[in-house]
């Protein structure tokens, strides 16, 4: 996510279909909405724990 600035925000983890909702538009696709919890998940999981890290 990024802030006005264009700079990126600092401690904002998010998954699922709060990151690409749209991507549904107004059909639901069986599946897609899993598929998306489980990549931006693991993605949110991965740059969450390297922030801890750090």
């Amino acid at each position: 996510m990024f802030m006005a600035g264009g700079e990126p925000g600092q401690n904002m983890f998010a998954a699922g279909e709060i990151t690409a909702g749209n991507v549904l538009g107004r059909g639901y696709a069986a599946g897609i909405g899993v598929t998306i919890g489980s990549v931006s998940g693991r993605i949110a999981g991965r740059e969450a724990a390297d922030n801890a890290r750090h």
